[in-house]
């Protein structure tokens, strides 16, 4: 289904039926088409409708999209972030408003700075509804000193973890420390190391759909 102006984004319907809402966030430099092909490789069964939003600042170089700004320093972007975990809202607002879905039993699933704003959207301090499950593939949690977490909150939702080992855009330490954080943090979670670069291979992606199947 072609992308169209949704709800304040361009979003990429992958799939337009479902009982569920999944999220597809894509990575820096990528589009709203980049991870609509995981749709049916994950969800065979077509239990989620899938949206796959692009995110709202296009990139200096080439054609692709981004969610937030860096600064010189390379921190992130307070207000393009916060501008983008706004939009992502009220997409899912729209949605679950048309649809009747219940945004309580929503799964995101982000590609590294989808990833960044996967964690954001799962474990910020909110009054939001928060998703049933969370998974960030080849990125890391966001910690800009803005940025709160409800660690104490009582719905965190469980977190899956994966990263190539041989990743030169975002280290595997920075995966490593998502990991430590969470876990210091007591959420469910699983966590993957592939042999894999940035990317996302076989046996990831099989073991993505198997943690979908489980929530």
């Amino acid at each position: 289904m072609p992308a169209s102006d949704h709800h304040g984004l361009v979003v990429n319907v992958a799939r337009d039926h479902g009982q569920r809402l999944l999220l597809l966030l894509h990575g820096y430099g990528a589009d709203e088409h980049d991870l609509a092909p995981l749709a049916d490789m994950i969800d065979p069964d077509g239990h989620f409708l899938t949206l796959c939003p692009r995110g709202p600042f296009d990139v200096e170089s080439g054609t692709g999209a981004a969610w937030y700004h860096r600064d010189a320093n390379g921190d992130i972007d307070q207000a393009s972030f916060c501008g983008a975990l706004v939009l992502l809202d009220q997409l899912v607002d729209a949605t679950t408003a048309q649809t009747g879905l219940d945004p309580a039993t929503m799964v995101v699933i982000g590609f590294s700075q989808g990833a960044a704003m996967t964690f954001a959207l799962g474990l910020r301090d909110s009054t939001r509804p928060r998703p049933a499950a969370i998974a960030g593939l080849s990125g890391s949690i966001p910690e800009p000193p803005w940025l709160e977490y409800a660690w104490t909150a009582s719905d965190l939702p469980p977190t899956y973890v994966q990263h190539g080992l041989d990743d030169h855009v975002v280290p595997i330490d920075r995966a490593r420390h998502t990991r430590q954080v969470l876990e210091r943090h007591h959420l469910e979670l699983e966590y993957h190391e592939y042999n894999m670069q940035h990317e996302i291979n076989a046996p990831s992606l099989t073991d993505v759909r198997l943690w979908l199947e489980q929530h």
